[in-house]
């Protein structure tokens, strides 16, 4: 994403096809994107899926489909703008929490427990 040869629009339809992709490959496994919370900082993109969603569709279907919605883009993408992308699939339950201002909702996961190890 920050590589030297891209200029700024090119940086832009990088970040527009990921989300163009990420769209597709969530359609094409059964899962309706606007049904999801994004989070996008800038450098990667957070989805939490709604827990409906079965697991086995997060990594049976998804990774594929996000795989090939990818190299779609990357086919019609000029030298600047194809993109890799890493995925990864947590399965735990999450859940919301307040952080900050009261209007700053956003998602936490159980925290493991870190009980000092006997020495």
């Amino acid at each position: 994403m920050t590589g030297r040869q891209r200029t700024d629009a090119d940086r832009l339809d990088v970040r527009n096809g990921m989300h163009r992709a990420l769209r597709e490959a969530f359609g094409t496994a059964g899962v309706e994107f606007s049904s999801c919370h994004v989070d996008d900082p800038g450098d990667g993109v957070l989805v939490l899926v709604p827990p409906e969603v079965p697991k086995a569709t997060l990594v049976d279907l998804l990774p594929r489909a996000l795989a090939d919605a990818l190299a779609r883009h990357n086919e019609a993408a000029g030298p600047g703008t194809a993109r890799r992308m890493r995925m990864a699939v947590h399965a735990g339950e999450v859940t919301s929490v307040v952080v900050g201002r009261p209007d700053d909702d956003w998602a936490s996961a159980p925290t493991p427990s870190r009980r000092p190890r006997p020495a």
